[in-house]
């Protein structure tokens, strides 16, 4: 015999159906054989579709060896069954009957047909449509709840259709819990999983190993039919689907891979008018990846998900309705990663479908359910600054499912339904591949080398549930790493937890920088750095500043010692707050001696003899340009404010201006003679004396020479200790 595999494949492959209520029966009086076959259009296809019953003949198994093939149309409606010529006249059944083939070798669901017409020559072919289970019977009542309809034992079949060993899956030993109602529960099988592409694709390397679960949480029918009115079903179906894997994916393209698992067999039976039903009810699974970009990718995935879908046409139309489930990973993500290097998207997911039939597996009532697991992301842990970036990760678990009716196994008065269900995001988060850090500042501590470092970091992120190191990392500022710490978590809600350190031993007038830190697959990763400078350590001083003796006199004051109050850094940074007998400019304090200015006016000039001598002293790097010092031991830069700067200067210029000019305030001064002294001293503050500055001769204006910088000698002590 054969049967033809013209039956479209997409209907088992590709729909992913729940429940194919196609339903048969026979008639009371199913062990006779029917009589001779009317004559074409005896019968025409309104009475048959209008007829509450229809005789319903059991044929018996050996009816089978009479059939010479089994085609189908394109839409799998119409069944063309073809008898061999050697077939008795008694045997060849009525048009407007049901035949039922029970159970057997050829037949493992059983068969059954509503036979529309009957042609004898030049071969015998029945032209049938999938039988409708209300015109079996007057009146039934099947239901799971009472054991009218019955379930066989499971099989499972590998992707080629071949009958293997699997293991039962019990639920409740994961801590998961089924609902105690009356029908069929858990049943559910787990098998080994293990898919790998070599080299040579477009995958570089993929491969997924572990285990996948699948099967129903709880399966429930009922079909009805009260004399004189339609058949009522309702079908309640939970189907569960649940993988534990690991996975190893290389590629750089843009690919994907489907690949069939197998398929869990079992069957609803029951007896309506003496004449055996039967629903085969198939669970099949197929695993899917796809991936987009460049990828290196490792991580483990683990979840489980559970729906429950009711379809009845009880209304007098089908109507479904789903209560969506959840996966057993809560707000976590599925996902556990061991290494990733992922510039794209990488999706993977189970598509199952379920679909009940009255003696086929092909068509009838059914459902898709395709949970799909999507990353998205551009992270690479190759980059060293890849917290600083701490790309969002975008993680989600979508569902998407439908239901499937082919309507006309039940009546061609309700038609066809398909209904798709909206997605839905049991997980959809995008969050940080490290744990985020808001709200970041250093507070002041106890002492001025003392900070407190206080943030916010996120509860959640991708790589939280791996084996890791963090805390708080304290660089100096050449970016050298001086301490690592775990700060303390002091409070924490939903989404964040407040880390706090304390930071002690600083040194001061320092800058800093503070940094979270996440070392992970043996690397370690520096977030953003947050500087702060630590304060300075002040101490108020006095110090005795004696000018003891000048090479040149006139360069000597006439008062000998000035008493400096100054404000001292840790590091010996100097600040002068005053000076007894001194006064203040700016940053400058000024002693003078001599000021003393000689006129004599003449017809057309007015001649001027001035003399000048003064003491200047400053914390600060001088930048007079006089400041010609060739002591190659001095620092005359800026780090020198840990120095009091002295300057002491005498000036005599002897001049003379054009009267007209002077008064007009625009003049130039012609000098007869220009001497110019100036003795300049660094001395540190810790009291030690420096050398004086050496210097050159140079060059003034009208080629006058002076001397520049003369040897003076000075001290600077502490006192008042």
């Amino acid at each position: 015999m054969k049967i033809s595999s013209s039956l479209p494949r997409h209907f088992l492959y590709l729909i992913l159906l729940v429940l194919t209520t196609a339903l048969a029966g026979c008639d009371k009086n199913t062990t006779e054989e029917p009589s001779e076959p009317d004559k074409p259009g005896d019968i025409t296809e309104t009475d048959i579709d209008s007829a509450d019953v229809l005789p319903v003949h059991n044929l018996g198994e050996d009816f089978a060896s009479y059939i010479e093939s089994i085609d189908y149309s394109p839409d799998s409606t119409t069944i063309y069954v073809s008898l061999k010529q050697s077939t008795p006249a008694g045997r060849i059944p009525k048009e407007a009957s049901i035949i039922v083939i029970p159970e057997c070798e050829i037949f493992p669901d059983g068969f059954g047909a509503t036979v529309r017409s009957v042609r004898l020559s030049p071969t015998i072919m029945l032209t049938c449509s999938w039988p409708d289970l209300s015109q079996f019977a007057e009146e039934f009542n099947l239901s799971t709840a009472d054991g009218t309809l019955e379930i066989s034992e499971i099989e499972v079949f590998d992707q080629d259709g071949n009958r293997i060993e699997f293991e039962e899956y019990d639920p409740d030993d994961q801590g998961s819990s089924s609902r105690s109602r009356a029908g069929i529960c858990n049943l559910i099988t787990r098998q080994h999983l293990d898919l790998s592409v070599s080299n040579g694709t477009a995958w570089n390397h993929l491969r997924f190993l572990g285990q996948v679960y699948y099967g129903f949480r709880y399966i429930g029918a009922t079909i009805q039919k009260e004399r004189g009115r339609r058949t009522i079903m309702t079908f309640d179906i939970e189907p569960t689907l649940g993988l534990n894997v690991s996975s190893i994916v290389e590629c750089k393209a843009e690919v994907n891979k489907d690949i069939r698992i197998g398929q869990l067999r079992t069957n609803l039976k029951a007896l309506v008018a003496g004449v055996p039903v039967v629903f085969p009810v198939t669970f099949y699974l197929y695993f899917e990846a796809a991936a987009a970009g460049s990828i290196t990718f490792e991580s483990t995935l683990t979840h489980e998900f559970s729906s429950a879908f009711t379809i009845s046409n009880s209304s007098g139309q089908w109507r479904s309705s789903r209560r969506n489930g959840d996966g057993n990973n809560g707000d976590e993500s599925p996902w556990g990663i061991q290494k990733i290097d992922l510039d794209g998207s990488i999706s993977t997911g189970l598509r199952a479908g379920v679909i009940v039939g009255l003696y086929s597996a092909t068509t009838g009532v059914g459902i898709n359910l395709i949970p799909k697991y999507t990353l998205s992301a551009s992270a690479s842990l190759s980059s060293d600054d890849l917290y600083r970036i701490n790309p969002m990760v975008s993680n989600n678990i979508g569902i998407e499912s439908e239901i499937y009716v082919a309507a006309k196994l039940f009546g061609c008065d309700l038609g066809k339904y398909t209904y798709s269900f909206p997605k839905i995001d049991l997980y959809d988060n995008s969050i940080h591949l490290f744990p985020g850090i808001s709200g970041f500042k250093v507070g002041e501590g106890a002492t001025e080398t003392e900070k407190v470092v206080e943030y916010d970091r996120e509860k959640h992120f991708f790589l939280e549930n791996i084996q890791a190191e963090e805390g708080l990392v304290l660089l100096d500022e050449n970016s050298e790493v001086v301490g690592r710490y775990k700060p303390t978590s002091t409070e924490e809600n939903e989404s964040k937890i407040h880390k706090k350190q304390y930071l002690s031993r600083l040194k001061p007038k320092k800058t800093y920088y503070a940094a979270p830190f996440y070392s992970i697959f043996g690397k370690t990763f520096i977030g953003n750095e947050y500087l702060f400078k630590t304060d300075d350590i002040i101490e108020s001083r006095t110090y005795r500043l004696s000018i003891l003796n000048s090479a040149d006199e006139r360069l000597l004051p006439d008062k000998k010692e000035f008493i400096i109050k100054a404000d001292v850094g840790a590091e010996g940074d100097i600040e002068i707050t005053n000076i007894e007998g001194m006064e203040r400019q700016g940053n400058d304090w000024y002693y003078s001696w001599i000021d003393n200015v000689e006129r004599t006016d003449g017809e057309s000039t007015i001649t001027f003899k001035e003399e000048r001598a003064s003491l200047r002293i400053s914390a600060y790097v001088s930048d007079n340009p006089y400041s010609l010092c060739i002591n190659e031991a001095h620092n005359h830069s800026d780090d020198s404010n840990t120095m009091i700067n002295t300057s002491i200067g005498y000036q005599y210029h002897y001049y003379y201006v054009f009267r007209q000019a002077y008064e007009n305030q625009a003049y130039s001064k012609y000098y007869y003679s220009w001497t110019s002294k100036r003795a300049e001293f660094w001395l540190s503050s810790d009291g030690k004396t420096q050398t004086p500055c050496d210097g050159q001769d140079n060059k003034g204006s009208m080629n006058t020479v002076y001397t520049t910088i003369h040897n003076i000698t000075a001290k600077l002590e502490r006192i008042g200790q």
